[in-house]
């Protein structure tokens, strides 16, 4: 299929749980609500975390903890090894990113300011 247009293609809505910056890139953990049931069947919502990666270094300082945002982009296959175990998971690249609101850094405690402030290269 040479003449084939790729569709893969997914956008999500969310905050950040957990971010990091490691060579150029910064790796978020995005929480998404899913609706479901709990244990006795009422409705619930609960958070799923999505791996994000994130490639331009101008979106870094306004990403931290608790930003509210919209990314498209495309799932990836990121392999790496870990302590001699082969591991691979499906990674959404952000190709578009909304940012839908940023938290202020000034107004954190102490422990979230340490989430919030990325090393910048």
């Amino acid at each position: 299929m040479s003449n084939s247009v790729s569709i893969n293609s997914v956008q999500i809505s969310g905050g950040i749980a957990q971010i990091s910056v490691h060579e150029g890139m910064a790796f978020a953990n995005v929480a998404v609500s899913l609706p479901g049931k709990d244990g006795n069947g009422a409705f619930s919502v609960h958070p799923e975390y999505m791996p994000v990666k994130f490639f331009r270094k101008g979106l870094f300082p306004f990403l931290r903890k608790g930003t509210q945002l919209v990314v498209s982009g495309k799932l990836r296959q990121d392999m790496y090894e870990r302590n001699g175990e082969r591991i691979s998971r499906m990674v959404i690249h952000a190709e578009d990113v909304t940012l839908v609101s940023v938290p202020d850094a000034k107004e954190a405690k102490p422990e979230e300011k340490a989430q919030m402030e990325l090393p910048l290269e």
